[in-house]
C-alpha cells in the first residue's frame, strides 16, 4: 500500500529553508515520528530530515499512516524548490510505501 502527502506546515518548521538551499531531493528519506502531545492534533507524526522537523503529515491522513509506521518507508517523491516560496504546501511531497509482514 502506498499513501502519497504534502508535508503540512511546512513553512513554519524549517522546510522552505532546506528546499531553497537545495538540501532536499527526490528519493531522500524522511522519518515520520509519532508527536501525541501535539496540542493541535493527538495524532500528528512530525516529518523529519536528517534529524530536522520540517513539517507534519495532513491531519487528513495521519490516522492512515500511524499504523503503518513501524513498517514503512518515507521518501520525498517531489520536491518544487520554486513553489517553496511561493506556494509552500504543495512543495514538497512524501510517498509512505507500506510493507506489510508476512504471515
Amino acid at each position: 500500500m502506498t499513501e502519497k502527502f504534502y508535508i503540512a506546515g511546512f513553512k513554519f518548521h524549517g522546510g522552505v529553508l532546506k528546499a531553497t538551499k537545495g538540501e532536499l531531493d527526490v528519493g531522500d528519506i524522511v522519518t515520520l515520528v509519532p508527536d501525541p502531545n501535539n496540542a493541535y492534533d493527538e495524532n500528528a507524526i512530525e516529518v523529519r530530515h536528517d534529524g530536522e522537523m520540517i513539517g507534519f503529515v495532513p491531519k487528513a491522513v495521519n490516522q492512515k499512516i500511524l499504523p503503518m509506521l513501524g513498517s514503512s518507508t518515507a521518501t520525498l517523491s517531489r520536491v518544487d524548490e520554486e513553489a517553496a516560496l511561493s506556494e509552500p504546501w504543495k512543495a514538497v511531497q512524501v510517498q509512505v510505501t507500506h510493507e506489510p509482514e508476512e504471515a
